[in-house]
């Protein structure tokens, strides 16, 4: 009996339900018929920004909203170029490029889904590629526009340079696998050179790799994808979608000039060996940034850094080991906002790294670090209890197991610079300046990753100092002179540390 009743109920509920639908269908049967009886749409425009030919976009999404209190019928929706132009298009679940009589219930929406592959173009420039979304409804025409450029790009899955070589610069070079440069061979990216690096894609330097990049055309290693990820934030925002350069050991004399290296799973690594005297590794006017693990890190080898910002990465911004290490003019800041920290951004280790995984530290009498009107920053303050410090942006060891840092500080120079740093480290050097909590960033920096309108993180950085900078008109003019343009090309007009010139906001 009462699996009988169950039964009952569900039957009696089941009936309801058809009898109540069935009511309702009646009003949903009634469509607004009159020309003034229009949807409204979630936007106008659907914007991409710039796809490389061949490469699929992310999906875009728009509502088309009846706010009567009647059906509303979409007697047409049409993709006006047909598959021609490189759009696709989900109406309210179906695929095509034309769709009829299609309802909208009373107060209610429908999906409309938006994807772009652009096939390669005639030009090698940008080319703003358009179509439009045409619905038809009680006789009135409205269009929602689509909006994107391609790029033409060269595609390679895989390549080894064996003789000098020298890449083109008309168009992108689309990397889906690895770049290795044996040894002997120098590769040259000229200026205006852009390397797309899919999510496999990593650079493996044994030879040498020189980049010839200037402030009007920069070269540029970067990610795949410049669309966006969410609404307001770029893929050219996001750290980690593909590998990184690798030096080995054997390979010497590497130079970036203007090169911006960004949004990897590492920066840069260079394995010098023991060798602290044969230039490693230079970079000039260079900014490497957004990265998921180190941007710099070298373990012995002569590093040069001039001029350019290394900045926001998940590990150590800056790791040195062993190495001998100039960071003239340079910015070195860590405000990365996607993740939890896992390092300073300065790591100076007196040292050379373990050859393999859990083996000791080999101590190295040479290694230096010098640091000339430079900045050492970040989001890590200096913690003060009595008279013990602990904390701050820059972590000095000798390699030992009590990781001592007191004979380190005879191996580091710091002169003209900004750092927020412990005392110990700060009475080394001569004219440095300390970056502590009296001095909020937001009113160093034009931009540290937040918005200060909307009061909310943009993950967009600028580390231009603002005029009331506490390090403006404080660095040496003997290295300014060497340095009259500042990272962007910018002229230098005051005497002011790191890589960038003063830039007052709006």
């Amino acid at each position: 009996m009462k699996e009988i009743s169950r039964l009952t109920a569900v039957i009696l509920l089941a009936v309801g339900f058809v009898l109540a639908n069935g009511s309702c269908s009646d009003d949903f049967d009634k469509y607004a018929e009159s020309p003034e009886d229009r949807a409204e749409f979630s936007a106008d425009t659907i914007k991409f920004d710039t796809l490389f030919s061949r490469v699929s976009s992310s999906t875009r999404t728009f509502m088309v909203y009846n706010r009567l209190n009647r059906s509303l019928r979409l007697s047409e929706v049409e993709l006006v170029g047909g598959k021609n132009r490189g759009y696709r298009v989900n109406v309210d679940g179906h695929v095509g490029t034309k769709f009829s009589d299609l309802t909208i219930l009373p107060k209610d929406s429908m999906f409309i889904f938006v994807e772009a592959t652009f096939p390669e173009g005639e030009s090698d420039d940008p080319v703003e590629v358009k179509d439009s979304l045409r619905f038809l409804i009680n006789g009135r025409t409205d269009y929602v526009l689509l909006q994107g450029f391609r790029q033409n790009v060269d595609e390679v899955t895989a390549l080894v340079i064996d003789r000098d070589t020298i890449f083109g610069a008309q168009r992108p070079t689309l990397l889906l696998d690895s770049l290795v440069v044996q040894q002997g061979a120098t590769l040259t990216l000229p200026a205006g050179c852009r390397l797309l690096m899919a999510n496999k894609a990593h650079i493996k330097v044994r030879g040498r790799l020189m980049a010839e990049g200037n402030p009007a055309k920069r070269v540029m290693i970067e990610n795949l994808r410049h669309d966006l990820l969410v609404q307001d934030v770029p893929y050219t925002l996001v750290p980690g979608q593909w590998g990184g350069i690798l030096f080995s050991e054997e390979s010497r004399g590497n130079e970036l000039r203007y090169t911006t290296i960004r949004n990897g799973r590492w920066g840069i690594i260079a394995e010098g060996g023991k060798d602290v005297t044969t230039p490693k590794l230079l970079l000039d006017g260079c900014m490497v940034t957004n990265t998921k693990g180190s941007g710099l890190a070298a373990s012995g080898g002569y590093i040069r850094i001039l001029n350019s910002e290394i900045s926001n990465t998940l590990g150590y911004t800056v790791a040195l080991f062993g190495s001998v290490c100039e960071l003239t003019q340079s910015t070195v800041c860590n405000f990365y906002r996607w993740d939890n920290r896992q390092g300073e951004a300065l790591r100076y280790v007196t040292a050379f790294a373990p050859d393999v995984a859990g083996g000791s530290y080999t101590p190295s009498s040479d290694s230096r670090l010098i640091l000339s009107n430079s900045i050492v920053d970040g989001s890590r303050s200096v913690v003060k209890q009595g008279d013990k410090e602990s904390g701050g942006e820059i972590s000095l060891s000798d390699g030992s197991p009590s990781d001592n840092e007191a004979p380190v500080l005879a191996r580091l120079t710091i002169r003209n610079s900004y750092v927020r740093a412990r005392s110990s480290i700060l009475n080394v050097g001569y004219n440095v300046m300390e970056a502590d909590k009296n001095n909020p960033t937001d009113s160093i920096y034009y931009s540290v990753g937040y918005d200060l309108i909307k009061k909310k993180y943009n993950f967009r950085y600028d580390y231009h100092p603002l005029p009331n900078a506490p390090f403006v008109g404080k660095a040496d003019p003997a290295i300014i002179a060497l340095f009259p343009n500042d990272l962007t090309g910018e002229p230098r007009r005051t005497a002011t540390v790191g890589a960038f010139e003063v830039k007052p906001r709006p």
